[in-house]
């Protein structure tokens, strides 16, 4: 790594960028190339692969070749928090992350590699190469509504699971758990303005669902249905798109 690069980042985008990474996992490699930033992670257990890119500007170093292992993602929220300038320049210096302003001055220590978790055996471009059977655009606000609705369902059971499904044209949120026959339920219209099939109900655990994290008003909601030998799956992907930031979210539907 040359000596004293310095990236040009947009304070607000960056935020926004690791927190919703950081509901995934907290260590994870940055790549740096053409002046992007991407990271694919996956979350404890695997239940949900995640894929981000942050299109930087065409400042500073931004165009350099690198990756940054990060060990603990909070550290790099925290610069943010302390940053009192729109744009933050944060100067790598061999194993070192620098910051300063007129008020603060910190360092942290880049991580080891093999010390951070590998990304799933996925690619960026088969992870986007998934045949896409039923697609719609969400309201994030429908979303937030169907969380809350937990309170309402709520058990100490742990099995509740948001069900998604097709009924008289409308797409459907539950919470509920169709195993059980004593599992309150709570029901959310989410659109009807979708196109391709969906076929019987989708289930996820709810508190998979919960890592989700949403910075745009407008959510992709799409799935592709997946033959494995003499078995199918229903591939949920989550999409939110922005002028310079993507997140994607891959979820494997529990069994029905």
């Amino acid at each position: 790594m040359a000596n004293k690069i310095k990236l040009h980042i947009p304070t607000k985008e960056f935020k926004l960028f690791l927190k919703s990474i950081s509901k995934i996992t907290e260590s994870i490699i940055i790549k740096l190339k053409d002046k992007k930033m991407e990271v694919l992670t996956t979350s404890e257990g695997g239940n949900i692969i995640m894929l981000s890119s942050f299109i930087l500007p065409d400042e500073g170093d931004n165009n350099v070749d690198l990756e940054l292992p990060i060990n603990d993602i909070s550290k790099l929220l925290k610069i943010c928090d302390f940053a009192i300038e729109e744009t933050i320049i944060l100067e790598i210096n061999d194993n070192l992350i620098k910051y300063k302003n007129d008020y603060i001055r910190l360092k942290f220590y880049l991580a080891e590699k093999s010390i951070i978790p590998l990304p799933p055996q996925v690619t960026p471009d088969k992870f986007r190469a998934f045949p896409i059977s039923f697609s719609i655009k969400l309201n994030r606000d429908k979303l937030i509504q169907l969380e809350k609705g937990f309170s309402f369902v709520r058990d100490n059971s742990g099995n509740t699971k948001v069900y998604f499904y097709v009924e008289d044209g409308v797409l459907y949120g539950e919470l509920t758990d169709y195993q059980s026959d004593t599992t309150d339920s709570f029901r959310v219209s989410l659109g009807t303005d979708y196109t391709g099939q969906l076929i019987g109900r989708i289930p996820i655990k709810f508190d998979v669902w919960t890592l989700l994290d949403y910075f745009n008003d407008e959510v992709i909601f799409d799935v592709s249905v997946v033959k494995r030998k003499s078995l199918t799956y229903n591939i949920l992907f989550i999409r939110q798109l922005s002028e310079n930031l993507e997140h994607n979210y891959l979820i494997q539907s529990l069994k029905n």
